[in-house]
């Protein structure tokens, strides 16, 4: 008896019994789309997949349990990397406990009165969820250019225009980057409308000089149609130290890329009396639906790898298929087959021929093409689990497939029939 149905009785809903194991999806639409909270569905449904079975006869015979009231330190508690002992524990728990209160509305019933609503839940507060990171999941353009920057006794460096290999292919327009003297032109090229978010790194693999004055940068830059530096969408990536350096720069990303600039270019500045060399990487995150691609790629070395590594496994399963039979080749004879017995099998044979080398007058024959013998025998073919169905003699020259596995003959002649099995193996 429950006291939310009026003291009467309460069970599971038709069609629903047994235990329920919650799976993590259906607890995410569940929070979402019945109970309205959207953004807390993926922080809680893994916890309540993970802890949460419910006995169906059990749980729907007594009242739901109450809303613990769910706050937004629970969830931090629930949530805490590395676990806090007891109290992650016990925030963990409060979730199913806050799940399994509101769930008993959607799966059990008052059987003597209608079942009420349930009550709003508890609600721990504002979340939110991924805030500033890209909404897409993968990059719609990603791409990891090698560089190899030349040494520059001048101050003022080089550049190396990187924008061929690193940005969708485009109609390329020359633009004046004033950094070196004299400045360095680059091909700049205009990006597809649709980037929501732009990520750029990049790695060094030596060693600066001694001297103070060096420096090395990886430059994604953007040009007005008028050719004015657009220093909105310039995104720089900067080595500058004197002894030593950490390979990998800290990504750079730019969460809210306007495409208003016409061009844009892929370089690396450097102002070092050596060369260096390492690596490149942008990737663009776009709408929904967008897709950024080349008009005429070069040849991708990564691509091309995993490219001969399918064509080597598809080459080695051709390899594996059996060559199609075009021919016999008689092997082992068993000849003088009288009576009943057994032969084994040699030469791990496709077929066998049976051949009648002794057929008694009082066989019956019905002439044709070829003649049919009544009452010659049998053969049954063996494996180490049993025999297959007898297979009867009916021909003077009889070819029979082998079964699998099979590794002896049993055979059954009539009194007078002499026979002999010759094994078929592949032929040239």
């Amino acid at each position: 008896m429950t006291a939310l149905c009026g003291g009467g009785p309460s069970s599971p809903q038709s069609g629903v019994g047994g235990v329920l194991t919650l799976g993590a999806t259906a607890i995410e639409i569940f929070v979402s789309s019945v109970l309205g909270l959207p953004e807390l569905a993926p922080i809680i449904a893994p916890i309540i997949a993970g802890l949460a079975d419910i006995e169906l006869a059990a749980y729907c015979s007594t009242d739901p349990p109450s809303d613990p009231g769910l706050t937004a330190s629970d969830l931090e508690d629930a949530l805490r990397i590395p676990p806090n002992g007891l109290a992650t524990f016990t925030a963990q728990q409060k979730i199913v406990t806050w799940f399994e209160s509101q769930y008993w509305y959607q799966i059990c019933q008052c059987t003597s009165t209608t079942t009420p609503a349930a009550s709003a839940p508890s609600n721990p507060g504002q979340i939110s969820t991924n805030p500033g990171l890209p909404q897409a999941s993968t990059p719609c353009w990603s791409v990891s250019v090698p560089y190899i920057a030349s040494a520059h006794t001048s101050p003022t460096g080089g550049n190396t225009d990187l924008t061929a290999q690193a940005l969708p292919a485009g109609a390329i327009t020359p633009q004046i980057v004033a950094n070196t003297t004299p400045p360095t032109t680059v091909g700049a090229v205009t990006l597809p409308a649709g980037i929501n978010h732009i990520v750029l790194s990049a790695t060094l693999n030596e060693a600066f000089a001694s001297s103070p004055v060096q420096r090395l940068s990886a430059y994604f830059n953007a040009w007005t149609s008028t050719g004015t530096v657009d220093s909105t969408n310039q995104m720089v990536a900067v080595f500058n130290f004197t002894q030593s350096i950490d390979p990998t720069v800290s990504v750079l990303q730019r969460n809210q890329f306007s495409t208003l600039a016409a061009n844009h270019a892929v370089y690396i500045y450097n102002q070092d009396t050596i060369q260096h060399t390492g690596t490149v990487t942008l990737s663009f995150y776009c709408a929904p639906g967008t897709y950024v691609g080349c008009v005429s790629c070069g040849p991708d070395p990564v691509l091309e790898g995993e490219l001969a590594n399918i064509l080597q496994y598809v080459q080695a399963i051709y390899a594996a298929l059996p060559v199609p039979l075009t021919s016999f080749a008689e092997a082992t004879v068993h000849s003088g087959l009288t009576g009943n017995g057994s032969v084994t099998l040699a030469d791990n044979p496709i077929s066998i021929k049976v051949t009648l080398t002794t057929i008694p007058p009082w066989v019956g024959l019905d002439l044709g093409s070829p003649d049919f013998y009544f009452d010659v025998g049998f053969l049954s073919f063996a494996t180490s689990e049993g025999n297959y169905d007898q297979t009867r003699v009916t021909l003077a020259e009889q070819l029979m497939t082998v079964p699998l596995l099979s590794g002896s003959i049993g055979y059954t002649l009539k009194n007078g029939v002499i026979a002999s099995i010759t094994e078929l193996i592949r032929g040239p």
